[in-house]
């Protein structure tokens, strides 16, 4: 009798233990989003840029169409980004990155051109941000808005590069804890910029990049 009662105690006290040990909260600062923040986003997708003149400037059969556009080939993208939390969930950043098209094809008014060389196209800025997260299911959105830049490299030579415009970079993206301040997840990504040309400012260079990135953050 005396077995049976001890064995009912101890059951009791570790179903009791167990129950308080789920409901303890964790320390100040464990998988919460306050202080300091970096996050580091790399990853690939698709991108398109083009560059236009007003319709003015050309010829009646070339009016309306891009003078020159590239899209498809390989995209890598990434971004880094660095700020803290200005209240729990809520944080501030600057940013810096962009997307690398490689090898993309290249159209001439809307003509493609065959065989055109080893061609990258960048796409990238910096600017500032703010990311969202929903707690406790680590969903976060992101929002940048930046000062942006684009660069054509035609076979290594640099052939045009522009000036600085405006531009923007969206995220939404899901995270698990894989430590008490770090974080790993996947997003999807949509950046978007347009400048005019460094050397002639009546062409003007926008685009388009979107895809899915892998993020790790320290919050």
């Amino acid at each position: 009798m005396k077995s049976q009662l001890m064995k009912l105690v101890t059951c009791a006290f570790l179903f009791a233990s167990a129950i308080f040990c789920q409901n303890v909260p964790l320390p100040n600062g464990v998988e919460t989003h306050d202080g300091f923040f970096l996050r580091l986003v790399p990853g690939f997708g698709y991108s398109n840029v083009s560059e236009t003149v007003p319709d003015d400037m050309l010829s009646e059969q070339n009016k309306g169409k891009d003078i020159l556009t590239f899209s498809g080939g390989f995209t890598v993208a990434n971004a880094i980004q660095i700020g803290g939390a200005v209240s729990e969930n809520i944080i501030i950043y600057g940013e810096s990155g962009g997307a690398v098209m490689m090898n993309p094809s290249v159209k001439v008014y809307e003509e493609e051109v065959e065989n055109p060389g080893d061609v990258l196209v960048y796409l990238g800025g910096i600017g500032p941000g703010i990311t969202y997260y929903f707690m406790p299911s680590n969903i976060y959105l992101s929002a940048t808005i930046l000062a942006s830049i684009a660069m054509v490299n035609i076979e290594g030579d640099e052939t045009q590069n522009s000036n600085i415009g405006f531009g923007f970079n969206f995220m939404v993206g899901k995270e698990w804890w894989a430590g008490e301040q770090w974080g790993l997840g996947i997003s999807l990504y949509f950046r978007y910029g347009s400048q005019t040309d460094q050397d002639i400012e009546d062409i003007t260079i926008s685009g388009y990049s979107f895809g899915a990135l892998f993020s790790a953050t320290f919050n």
